[in-house]
């Protein structure tokens, strides 16, 4: 019997999801799914590249589980989000975030197909000493953002989502086409689940007790658009199924929270917390990332629903140093954060990939004015009473 070994790179929930399918599909299989690269023939590293600090991470990962006898494949985003890179480490066998169903391939004599191995409603990240063993043998500890990224891994903070909350995972792939994102080239376009796998997903959560659901995706506000449906319409089945369930919706785009206010309105006793990453709150700006919503609306919009609800926790990302971005833009984007009453946001330092539109926007901003702008921007929503963090990326 082969053995497996599969680690993921980040603590991405769909990249855990996807990790925890692979190894559900491998056991079907009749291989075995172990905890150590020294016992494993196979070693299949799932990477991330949605940061400057991640992507050093992945690439780090990649560079120290090849040193172990056992055939190396390498997947998630960073095949598609940097190919060049990955293949300047490893010229053997690859599948992407998109063409997961190609591990298929790789194993011909697998009775049980890649397909018809269900998602799972749990996602897999490595264990604190699976991260120590790999992460802590790097010699490459005097990259400052790298060393800060491998601390928020191995130690991760605390986080406000309750300890049994299932996943369900409803699409995969964009729908949008943001200027500064290069994820799509790894996820692809926008594929919905059909409602009804989704219903008996639901359905078998609720039969085991589960009352807390968190709602992921790539793009999960674009859901149905694809299959002649929409994202309200499911959450009503879902709700149908136990109207006393808990939501947690997650990367909720701001263009579909204002698309489907009316039908969100309806459902704000339901939901505890919604991630609504702006990115910005200057329209000039949003304008050029592609995402041109009007963030007096989406204000608006989310005072509604804390009146409705005052119990919701509202989050919220956001980009400093845009190209092009002025000082006054930024202090733009600080104005809306405070008006739409965020309960947390998460900064982070532009990263603009050579594989986006934005690379071509000009001027780029410095990397000394973004820490700027970093600084002032944490130090201003502590005073307003914002919980902010810092994401860790390099600015190139």
């Amino acid at each position: 019997m082969k053995k497996v070994y599969l680690f993921n790179v980040g603590s991405c929930a769909r990249l855990g999801l996807d990790r925890r399918r692979l190894g559900d599909y491998f056991s079907a299989n009749h291989f075995s799914v172990v905890n150590d690269p020294k016992k494993a023939d196979i070693i299949l590293i799932l990477t991330c590249g949605t940061e400057k600090a991640i992507e050093q991470l992945s690439i780090q990962t990649i560079r120290r589980l090849k040193r172990y006898r056992a055939e190396v494949i390498v997947g998630g985003c960073l095949p598609e989000m940097n190919a060049k890179a990955v293949a300047a480490l490893h010229q053997g066998k690859t599948i992407s975030t998109k063409t997961i169903q190609k591990i298929e391939d790789y194993f011909p004599q697998a009775a049980v197909s890649f397909k018809s191995v269900p998602d799972s409603n749990r996602p897999v990240f490595p264990s604190q000493a699976e991260k120590l063993r790999v992460y802590f043998s790097f010699s490459t500890f005097f990259f400052k953002n790298f060393l800060l990224k491998v601390y928020e891994e191995v130690f991760p903070k605390k986080r406000m989502l309750p300890k049994d909350l299932s996943l369900i995972r409803v699409s995969r792939g964009c729908y949008g086409k943001c200027t500064y994102c290069v994820i799509k080239n790894a996820v692809g376009p926008l594929v919905s689940k059909p409602v009804a796998d989704i219903v008996t997903e639901a359905r078998a959560l609720f039969d085991r007790g589960v009352k807390s659901v968190k709602i992921v995706g790539d793009d999960p506000g674009s859901y149905g658009l694809d299959i002649g449906t929409t994202y309200p319409k499911l959450l009503s089945e879902i709700l149908a199924l136990d109207p006393d369930i808990s939501l947690y919706l997650f990367s909720l785009n701001p263009h579909w929270m204002l698309t489907y206010q009316d039908e969100l309105l309806r459902f704000s006793k339901n939901i505890r917390v919604m991630q609504v990453p702006i990115q910005s709150g200057d329209r000039r700006i949003l304008k050029l990332m592609n995402r041109d919503i009007d963030p007096e609306a989406l204000a608006i919009l989310l005072d509604k629903l804390k009146k409705s609800n005052p119990d919701i926790k509202l989050l919220t990302n956001v980009i400093a140093g845009f190209p092009s971005e002025t000082k006054e833009e930024f202090q733009n984007t600080l104005e809306v954060v405070k008006k739409c009453a965020f309960d947390k946001a998460s900064l982070f330092p532009c990263y603009v990939h050579k594989e986006t539109p934005a690379h071509r926007m000009e001027p780029k901003i410095g990397a000394e004015e973004i820490e700027r702008r970093m600084k002032h921007g944490l130090k201003e929503l502590a005073w307003a009473g914002v919980f902010s963090s810092r994401g860790l990326l390099a600015n190139e």
